[in-house]
């Protein structure tokens, strides 16, 4: 599965400059998983005593 956040760049009419909205936040800075991978690992890690 792949998650794609588009975000359009936008332009000022009047003023000519471009502007993007911000990126939603990730859990690890630069990482790929996503908050459901993360919370997934740690409750097979932790609560449900998995290995590895």
């Amino acid at each position: 599965m792949v998650i794609r956040h588009i975000c359009p760049k936008l332009a000022c009419r009047p003023c000519g400059t471009l502007e993007s909205p911000a990126m939603p936040a990730q859990v690890i800075d630069k990482g790929l998983p996503t908050a459901h991978r993360v919370v997934q690992v740690l409750t097979a890690k932790h609560m449900d005593r998995l290995p590895r």
